[in-house]
């Protein structure tokens, strides 16, 4: 392994992770695209990374749960989010059922969408819960918003 070449692909996944939190294979993809035929250089430099500290799935799952439950996204929309950046599962449900701003995200999610007003019509309740549905909430947290409508 060239030692200037590692510290290229090095700086390259320290400069993407002075931006923003990065799971490790979503920085691995950005990496890659810069040095498509030097993977096991990028797996290096990465492996260093995490051992750094500097590079944490569970971190990165944490803060990307909050800020998406803020945007006023469900837990299932957000889990299969997660599963597509490769977090493992285990992560993924500790995190997702240790998180208390399900009742804040999906009331957010409905205010804004649907204002204050209370839904009485049978047609403009299905399209609230489909709605909420396709945001990722479950039965339950969308009965405790829209009552028992």
């Amino acid at each position: 392994m060239d030692n200037e070449e590692f510290k290229l692909i090095y700086n390259k996944a320290l400069d993407l992770i002075s931006r923003r939190e990065h799971s490790k294979y979503e920085l691995f993809l950005k990496v890659k695209r810069k040095f498509p035929d030097r993977i096991n250089v990028i797996d290096n430099a990465l492996t260093k990374l995490e051992q750094h500290g500097l590079i944490n799935d569970r971190r990165f799952a944490e803060m990307y749960i909050m800020h998406r439950a803020n945007k006023g996204f469900g837990p299932k929309k957000i889990e299969m989010e997660l599963q597509n950046k490769k977090i493992s599962s285990s992560i993924i449900s500790e995190i997702i059922n240790d998180f208390e701003g399900w009742n804040e995200a999906i009331k957010k999610s409905y205010k804004k969408k649907f204002g204050e007003k209370n839904l009485s019509e049978v047609g403009a309740i299905l399209k609230a819960k489909r709605f909420l549905y396709q945001r990722g909430f479950n039965e339950l947290q969308i009965q405790s918003v829209l009552g028992d409508a």
